[in-house]
């Protein structure tokens, strides 16, 4: 008999009789030839349930339970080193490599479960008081415990890379996820080593149905306990200043794990509320400070760059999901402006790295990403006045010749190939202004309406500008003409229309920037400047007309004045009658989440400007028809009620669009239910 054989055949016996050293020795031994033999070895130890596995118990662990535990590591040895190649069709000896592991995967699986669970659920690994009453022999027995639980997080997260026969397993296992989870949060709390491996096999390797599957297990979680664990160690690691490329990969998973959580509505609204935007915004200038930048090198550089990367679009994508304008006051109260062009130097110093420059093409895309998602809310007074704001500072600072941000002479972004592409940045910021300047100029010419009195029993609608209105000392958001009325308004009945209760809901989320009314003076603002482009734009108005015909016809048998979806988004009636046009715009306020209902009144703002009227009227029709644009979607109950009122009334509406998306979302919007006074996303 050979040595190497004679070794093998020993080391097999006694790993068969539960020496674990042999046992994790012969996982070193494995080949193609023996690792049908070598499994079965294994699974003879892990056939013994884990009962005795506990975690609280004052005996320690025996040797059969150290034999299993020594078995689960050499399976996961095998799995991390890939040492097989795993052929699905290996066949040795009569016995297939497919059978062996569908045999022993339940056993092995039960103890994956024990690791995991009682590890996470039980067992004070840190807990140095405990420690020192236990005795030295009782905490080496569950430090070993501790490196039971990595063993079995590490195999799971194994399972999840695999390619192998072995990844079909696990997606047929019912609580694979869910185990998969309750060991990567607790991996977060006690910062085990086994973190670095299992995030961003969470964030690369599930496909969709483990992804949906993850983020349904993470949303059952109280948010403090789940997405709230993942986000503040995200914090920690920030603001702990450690620039080592272990803690800029860990940042950049955890990152990347909540770029999946954003795509659930529960998940994005815990993280807002945990002013993730602030974090972010925070983030992005970290990493554009001369600290961070002081460590850059060549192996530094793409985490630097992955970092920034996911900021921004995570960003991108809160702000386009969650229709808020105080989100945006937020960022840009942050200065996030102000770091959009800082990181025109992160881009100088990466180039010195990167010999392509077409691979920063997808940061830029970021960046251009955010500019225009706040650029959908440049309508607002308020965020013309922080744009102003931030171009004086721009300005004051030198913050283009001190970042070297440069500008194309069309002013338009190049999506070629030479070093152009960096321009995208000045170019974005240019568009911004230029924008904010011409809605000003618009703003300018408009004659401004009268304020409304937050008191919906308020007996003047239209009141003289002059009028000094006083806003709620708490919210800072409902204006009143007079102590009666905000009296009245604070006693209303249901309680839950009266601005005692939305009062305390807007002090209570106001860190997240949710529920918080809008200001109704910035919000008329908007819809003026939104109405008078299109009035001045009669092409757009055809275009988008022809868009939405396109897509659902009018003369759909189906589409009919009585159906309850049937809401008109832009309708304008001329009454021959009439000397001109009268047209009421009523102003949309912003319900900030979809999940969130927000209560408050529908309020003429008095008859819309003659001249604009007229351009709107003869951009959809003649004098002899009646034009209206039409959109179909499985709309609230409150919509439907608002437009019943309006049509009964016999009132003409202008439902204004205050955020240029797509056409389904751009005329997704309506007024204030009049009746019951709420409105829904």
């Amino acid at each position: 008999m050979s040595q190497s054989r004679y070794l093998y055949s020993k080391t097999r016996r006694l790993a068969w009789e539960g020496s674990t050293a042999e046992i994790l020795r012969l996982a070193d031994l494995a080949n193609d030839s023996n690792i049908i033999d070598i499994l079965s070895v294994f699974h003879r130890h892990v056939k013994k349930p884990p009962s005795d596995f506990k975690l609280d118990t004052a005996l320690p662990i025996t040797d059969r339970v150290a034999a299993a535990t020594a078995s689960v590591s050499a399976i996961c040895k095998l799995h991390v080193t890939s040492r097989m190649k795993w052929n699905r069709d290996l066949t040795i000896g009569g016995k297939s490599l497919s059978s062996v592991w569908t045999r022993l995967w339940p056993d092995l699986w039960r103890w994956l479960e024990t690791g995991v669970y009682l590890s996470s659920r039980e067992a004070p690994f840190l807990d140095s008081n405990r420690q020192r009453l236990l005795g030295e022999p009782l905490v080496q027995d569950m430090n070993r415990r501790k490196t039971f639980f990595d063993t079995s997080v590490g195999l799971l997260n194994a399972l999840l890379k695999s390619d192998h026969i072995s990844s079909s397993l696990f997606h047929s296992t019912n609580g694979f996820i869910e185990c998969l989870v309750e060991g990567f949060l607790y991996a977060i709390k006690t910062e085990s080593a086994v973190l670095f491996p299992i995030a961003p096999s969470i964030a690369d390797y599930m496909d969709a149905d483990d992804t949906l599957k993850f983020l349904l297990v993470l949303e059952r979680y109280q948010p403090e306990d789940g997405i709230g664990v993942i986000f503040a160690h995200a914090k920690y690691l920030t603001y702990k200043r450690d620039y080592s490329p272990y803690a800029l990969d860990i940042i950049t998973s955890l990152l990347r794990v909540m770029y999946l959580s954003v795509r659930s509505g529960p998940l994005r609204l815990a993280l807002v509320r945990m002013n993730v935007l602030k974090f972010l915004t925070d983030m992005i200038g970290r990493c554009c400070s001369q600290s961070m930048l002081s460590s850059m090198d060549s192996v530094r550089y793409h985490s630097f760059a992955n970092i920034l990367s996911i900021c921004l679009y995570l960003i991108h994508l809160i702000l386009t999901a969650d229709i808020s304008v105080l989100f945006v006051h937020q960022i840009l109260d942050d200065n996030l402006l102000i770091h959009l062009l800082r990181i025109q130097v992160v881009l100088e110093r990466i180039k010195v790295f990167i010999p392509d420059v077409r691979e920063c093409a997808g940061l830029l895309e970021n960046v251009k990403s955010v500019f225009d998602s706040i650029g959908k809310f440049l309508a607002y007074p308020s965020i013309m006045r922080r744009v102003s704001r931030a171009q004086k500072t721009v300005q004051r600072l030198g913050i283009f010749e001190k970042y070297i941000v440069s500008q194309s002479d069309s002013g338009r972004p190049s999506t070629s190939g030479s070093h152009d592409i960096f321009r995208i940045i000045g170019d974005s910021w240019a568009n911004m202004c230029a924008e904010v300047r011409a809605n000003q100029e618009i703003l300018s010419r408009i004659a401004s309406s009268g304020r409304v009195c937050s008191n919906a029993e308020c007996p003047r609608v239209f009141l003289d500008p002059t009028i000094i209105f006083q806003k709620c000392s708490q919210c800072l958001q409902a204006c009143y003409c007079s102590k009666e009325c905000q009296r009245a308004d604070w006693k209303r009945k249901p309680e839950e229309l009266s601005h005692k209760t939305k009062c305390h809901l807007a002090v209570e989320d106001a860190p997240g920037g949710l529920r918080s009314p809008v200001d109704e003076l910035d919000v008329q603002g908007a819809s003026r400047i939104i109405v008078s482009k299109m009035a001045e734009n009669a092409d757009m108005c055809r275009r988008i007309t022809q868009l939405i015909h396109n897509f659902c016809p009018i003369e759909d048998p189906q589409m009919n004045a009585d159906h309850p979806f049937f809401i008109p988004t832009v309708r304008i009636i001329y009454r021959t009658e009439q000397k001109h046009p009268l047209i009421d715009v009523l102003p949309l306020f912003d319900v900030l989440l979809p999940q969130i209902e927000d209560h408050r009144e529908a309020r003429d703002l008095g008859p819309f400007e003659k001249e604009n009227a007229m351009k709107l009227y003869k951009a959809f029709g003649d004098s002899n028809s009646e034009a209206v644009l039409y959109w179909r979607c499985a709309l609230p109950l409150g919509w439907y009620d608002a437009a019943c009122s309006a049509r009964e009334m016999r009132r003409v509406l202008v439902y204004v669009v205050l955020r240029n998306l797509t056409v389904a979302r751009s005329l997704s919007v309506g007024p204030w239910n009049q009746d019951t006074g709420s409105l829904i996303n």
